[in-house]
């Protein structure tokens, strides 16, 4: 009788580990799809952003900003940019005029060459235009601290 207690009380000792365990596993198995999902978001974000796209200016406002179309997307084709890191004045200035007919001369109704900096769902987003392999940022940028 005595051997079979203890019998008993093994296979209950061993039974009670086992659903812990499993129940330990299905928790760290959760916990690691999890991480592993979050990672893969994070990584596919960030890189959304990165690569450089074409897309058609048809219209540039002032010095700093323009709008473009995308043909690559069936919906929300146009999208408005910021040019990144130009500090330049208005274009009822002379040197915001300047700038503004120079871009608008250089690329209005042209492909150009897009780096997203700070994509903005709604608004205006951040971006690095190149024409012709030429850096149109740096260009307006020495208008404007030239003058």
């Amino acid at each position: 009788m005595q051997l079979q207690n203890n019998k008993l009380s093994e296979i209950n000792f061993l039974a009670v580990c086992y659903l812990t365990m499993k129940h330990f596993l299905k928790k760290t198995v959760v916990l690691l799809l999890v991480i592993i999902i979050s990672v893969i978001v994070i990584f596919y974000i960030n890189n959304l952003s990165e690569p450089v796209f074409s897309a058609k200016c048809i219209k540039v406002l002032d010095a700093s900003r323009i709008v473009v179309w995308l043909d690559s997307q069936w919906f929300s084709n146009r999208m408005k940019l910021r040019l990144h890191g130009i500090k330049c004045p208005d274009r009822k200035t002379d040197v915001g005029k300047l700038a503004w007919s120079l871009v608008k001369s250089q690329i209005s109704g042209k492909t150009i060459d897009i780096k997203i900096v700070q994509r903005q769902i709604m608004g205006w987003s951040t971006a690095i235009v190149y024409y012709n392999d030429i850096c149109l940022n740096e260009m307006v940028e020495s208008i404007c601290q030239n003058r």
